[in-house]
């Protein structure tokens, strides 16, 4: 009689038996290859599954199936879940991932970035190593092309991602910072917006000549947010915060204040010098900006 498996060892041989038939270089049948990676789409859900797919090399045969348009879409998702992993980030560097992510954003041929692509390159965007991988050559410059073109939000959020780190590549930012600035002031997006604030919010280098462009942010700063947008919800208002006091140090960025992102405070705790307007609908949301003196 063959001893009872553990919850943890039937896990392992799940994961050794549906590897063995990822193998791009045997001729595995396709049907049979993609219900194995829709089973371990299901099972890479959780992180201890991930990390044992990553422990028996799955990345680089993933990797392998990009190149292949009829497992592209699948595959992507489970690199997708493997890149929320932090640790498994630096991962990515040496496979043929990095140019083959960076090929397919700035090809991809409708105006938005399909979700799963960017949401990819956003979380390996925020590797230092993959981010000098992901714009070295003119990479940088057709990325920000694109974004100009297209003014596509996520693809924002991943040069953001970009704009992070320090070193050689966030000076190489500092020649379209006028160019980034210009489309904050034309966008009435505010997804958008609020990425774009945070590429320039990154920008700390005192090389780069704000002062030549912060004047003209002023009025986007000043845009009032709807509701349900991301800064109308307190999501990326700190971008918001953080520029605003950053280019105007002696300016009072009112509706960016602290005190009116809190969502914790009671209604006694707050600022009493200010009320919500009357085309605010009740009940007014805690991170409302739209306020005026009493």
């Amino acid at each position: 009689m063959k001893p009872a498996l553990t919850d943890a060892g039937r896990q392992s041989n799940i994961e050794v038996v549906l590897g063995k038939f990822i193998d791009p270089s045997k001729s595995t049948p396709d049907d049979l290859t993609m219900a194995v990676l829709r089973l371990l789409l299901n099972l890479s859900f959780d992180t201890e599954i991930r990390s044992n797919l990553v422990q028996q090399g799955f990345i680089p045969k993933c990797v392998e199936l990009l190149k292949r348009s009829q497992f592209r879409h699948i595959a992507l998702k489970l690199l997708y879940h493997i890149s929320m992993d932090d640790k498994c980030k630096s991962m990515f560097t040496y496979t043929d991932c990095l140019p083959m992510v960076v090929n397919m954003v700035q090809n991809f041929p409708e105006q938005q970035v399909e979700k799963t692509l960017i949401a990819l390159a956003v979380n390996l965007a925020s590797n230092a190593r993959n981010a000098e991988a992901m714009t070295e050559g003119d990479r940088l410059g057709a990325f920000l092309s694109r974004l100009f073109q297209t003014k596509d939000p996520l693809l924002a959020k991943m040069l953001r991602n970009l704009s992070s780190h320090d070193g050689q590549l966030k000076m190489r930012f500092a020649e379209f910072i006028s160019d980034i600035a210009a489309l904050a002031r034309q966008t009435d997006a505010p997804d958008l917006l609020v990425e774009l604030l945070g590429i320039l919010g990154n920008m700390t280098m005192t090389e780069i000549p704000f002062a030549q462009v912060a004047p003209s942010l002023r009025p986007a700063l000043a845009r009032p947010a709807r509701h349900g947008s991301p800064v109308a919800d307190g999501v990326g208002a700190e971008p918001y915060h953080r520029t605003a006091v950053s280019y105007h140090p002696t300016a009072e960025p009112y509706h960016l204040t602290r005190s009116s992102r809190t969502t914790t405070s009671s209604p006694s705790s707050r600022p009493t010098s200010r009320r919500c307007l009357p085309a605010c609908p009740p009940p007014c949301p805690p991170a409302c900006r739209r306020t005026a003196a009493r």
